[in-house]
């Protein structure tokens, strides 16, 4: 008598794409978080509509598009008599899509302006937050020295002390981005990495010999993603806000492409004739900044709840 032999079952690992899916599916879980996200997507679906298309050239006035006086704009037209519409879709651009390098030639890369200089801030931060927890000693000491140094000083500060050193330009203000936002980013990275470094898997790494890289960059930083993802949530919030704040000085993105700060600028000097035309940009910095702060906190709320 033969007894069958009991077949052996192959678990099949989720693919990359049903990881992915898992992990977008947590935002969905949240109103909040949703409610955030239908915001910030509803930006970047006008920015990348503003590549290809605009009601009107942005930075043209009625006179200059020969246009007649009574032609129908959807939010009215500035003081110059440029629309309203077609500069908030163009100024959504440099702040979400697309970054202008300096020269004549007009080289422009994908991704924001916001989004480089928190990308920057995180790269910084984190390479230093993690060699300060994890080295400890002299590494830790000298690191913390300068960044606190430079907590020291008000963020506004430090703006206008890069701006005002080099010239005006979307690098710049990358780099101040990436300069006043990196000692946060290496707070928050150092803090959690302390607590990782004591885990019984780093101890494993260790004992196996493996590098002090090795385990910064592929131990410790990905079991820490989650809180320093929704940092970058808020931080590019911060980062809008503040481009939004040096546009309003005169000393943010230079021209020709708008940006918010400076239509809320030259609309002020202007609002008792036209006060209408200070409203649009102040709400679009203003809802922007909010869906990301939306998503973010919905965005914490559900990686808390899933990892209890």
């Amino acid at each position: 008598m033969t007894v069958a032999q009991p077949t052996a079952t192959v678990s099949s690992k989720p693919s990359r794409l049903k990881k992915a899916w898992e992990g977008i599916s947590i935002v969905f879980e949240s109103r909040v978080a949703t409610v955030g996200l239908i915001i910030v997507l509803f930006w970047f679906a006008l920015g990348i509509i503003s590549l290809f298309w605009t009601p009107y050239p942005p930075n043209a006035n009625l006179f200059e598009q020969n246009l007649p006086p009574n032609t129908t704009n959807w939010l009215g037209t500035d003081h110059l008599g440029r629309d309203i519409t077609s500069r908030l879709m163009t100024g959504t651009q440099v702040v979400l899509l697309k970054t202008r390098l300096p020269g004549d030639l007009g080289i422009v890369i994908p991704g924001g302006v916001a989004l480089w200089g928190v990308f920057g801030a995180l790269v910084v931060g984190a390479f230093l937050g993690l060699n300060a927890a994890y080295r400890g000693g002299w590494w830790d000491q000298s690191i913390m020295q300068v960044l606190d140094a430079l907590v020291a000083f008000p963020a506004i500060v430090l703006y206008l002390v890069i701006i005002t050193a080099f010239e005006q330009g979307d690098v710049v203000v990358i780099f101040a981005i990436t300069i006043t936002g990196a000692p946060g980013v290496a707070r928050l990275v150092r803090s959690l990495a302390l607590d990782i470094k004591t885990r019984d898997y780093i101890r494993a790494a260790e004992t196996r010999g493996e590098k002090v890289s090795y385990i910064m960059f592929k131990e410790i930083f990905p079991n820490a993603r989650g809180p320093i993802l929704v940092d970058a949530m808020l931080r590019v919030g911060y980062a809008i806000f503040m481009i939004g704040t040096l546009g309003f000085l005169g000393i943010g993105l230079p021209p020709p492409d708008p940006d918010w700060g400076s239509m809320v600028n030259e609309a002020r000097k202007f609002i008792f004739l036209n006060p209408w035309g200070v409203i649009p940009p102040a709400v679009a910095i203003a809802s922007l900044v909010v869906g990301l702060n939306l998503f973010a906190d919905g965005l914490r709320e559900e990686l808390t709840r899933y990892q209890k």
